[in-house]
């Protein structure tokens, strides 16, 4: 594979207010990685460690925020880039993105939820909590302190012209009347073919807040987002695609970078074998929804590369369809970067903070001490898991920045010491 046409593609995992763990992440593992992309092993001569980006950035939900992030702020340095990007995580407020749960909105919300439950008619409820915030805080911020005003959304456009890497940004969203994935993206390529097989569409456009917004719209927790351009309602993206590996191979990427909010080990116990109660089974739905298919995902990656390594040529050509639906499938190896977080080590983090600052049961004030014993976070420490997702807070958005620092840097160092390929093929290590 020639140099032009190596595309490293970086995918960003939707998990709410986990995303702090992506930007640790990518402060410390993408300044390396520039560093190691050398002629010698293929890549371009003329790469500068500065301005380097991934050729192509997409993410699902709040992945999809650090994405738009990252390709509104590719014309700046790039660590100070991502230095910029930690910094909004180690400031983030509960009144940054959500309303709160005592505001009349919020209140008339759960009224709204209480009284559709019970079926008096004419309440339908479209959220339980009021994001809002967010819009503002994107638009016009400010995302820190000692920088006004939010993600410049229309510079994603000009650095996608103009960037000598930067080719495509893309985030994934949910039409809310068919359930499929929507895949809006502002690329110097062609647009992908749709896959009705996966359900997945590909909108070529320039990316707007509201299609970020809607990337994150959690359904039944957020409301739907309209998006004009398109004249439709639309739900997070997680809900079919939250860790968006084919969208981004359909974009043109020979080279994965992959950064997961949760980790791929299944069959972990924690805790005593009791009786589950409600809250517990929210944690099997988020199993289901958000790793199960990365795992899935990442076993067909890790399956066809194997087969594809025992193949003359190194490649796979899929005879022609018929032709009813005529062209053919190439399948190439595609290496990979994998970083995840441990298991619960997201959850145990929650807890942590949340004994730390919010422990105090009598302590009303605050809407992540409502929201953490409403799920009796300060006596069941699993519980975190959940409280995760919502703890937009400026203490656990700063842990997680160091977490995800931390395991980029693990991860770096087994690299370095010869433990682990660069890039791997197989399935993702231990």
């Amino acid at each position: 594979m020639t140099a032009p046409d190596r595309k490293i593609a970086l995918v960003l995992a939707g998990g709410g207010a986990r995303g702090a763990y992506e930007s640790g992440v990518l402060r410390t593992l993408l300044p390396w990685l520039a560093g190691q992309l050398k002629p010698e092993d293929g890549w371009p001569a003329d790469i500068d460690p500065e301005t380097w980006r991934p050729h192509i950035v997409v993410g699902t939900s709040v992945g999809a925020l650090n994405a738009a992030h990252l390709a509104a702020t590719a014309d700046e340095p790039l660590e100070v880039a991502l230095d910029h990007g930690c910094k909004v995580w180690e400031q983030i407020t509960w009144g940054k993105v959500l309303a709160n749960l005592l505001s009349l909105s919020s209140v008339k919300a759960g009224f709204s939820t209480m009284f559709d439950f019970v079926g008096v008619p004419r309440f339908r409820p479209a959220r339980l909590l009021d994001p809002s915030p967010l819009r503002a805080t994107l638009t016009e911020g400010p995302l820190v302190d000692e920088r006004p005003g939010g993600i410049p959304f229309e510079r994603i456009h000009a650095n996608v012209r103009s960037h000598p890497q930067l080719e495509s940004a893309a985030v994934v969203a949910t039409l809310a009347a068919t359930s499929l994935s929507r895949v809006f993206h502002d690329s110097r390529s062609a647009t992908p073919k749709d896959s009705a097989r996966r359900g997945i569409a590909y909108k070529h456009t320039s990316l707007e807040v509201d299609h970020v917004l809607a990337s994150a719209a959690i359904p039944s927790v957020f409301p739907p987002v309209y998006v004009e351009a398109e004249d439709a309602w639309y739900y997070d993206g997680g809900t079919r695609l939250n860790t968006p590996i084919k969208p981004a191979i359909d974009l043109g990427a020979t080279h994965l970078i992959v950064v997961a909010l949760h980790s791929p080990q299944l069959g972990k116990v924690s805790g005593e074998d009791v009786r589950p109660v409600l809250i517990d089974g929210a944690k099997q739905l988020i199993q289901g929804l958000l790793i199960d298919p990365l795992v899935n995902d990442l076993h067909t990656v890790t399956d066809i590369n194997e087969i594809v390594a025992t193949t003359p040529g190194r490649e796979i050509v899929v005879p022609p369809a018929p032709p009813s639906r005529p062209g053919r499938k190439v399948y190439r190896e595609i290496p990979y970067i994998f970083i995840h977080p441990g298991h619960e080590a997201i959850g145990q983090a929650a807890y942590d903070v949340f004994a730390e600052h919010y422990g105090d049961l009598w302590d009303r004030r605050h809407n992540v001490a409502m929201m953490g014993q409403a799920l009796d976070v300060d006596t069941d420490p699993s519980r975190g898991e959940l409280l995760s997702y919502l703890f937009f807070d400026r203490h656990f958005g700063s842990k997680l920045v160091r977490l995800g620092g931390a395991d980029a840097a693990k991860w770096v160092s087994r690299v370095e010491r010869g433990e682990l390929p660069l890039w791997q093929t197989g399935p993702p290590a231990a």
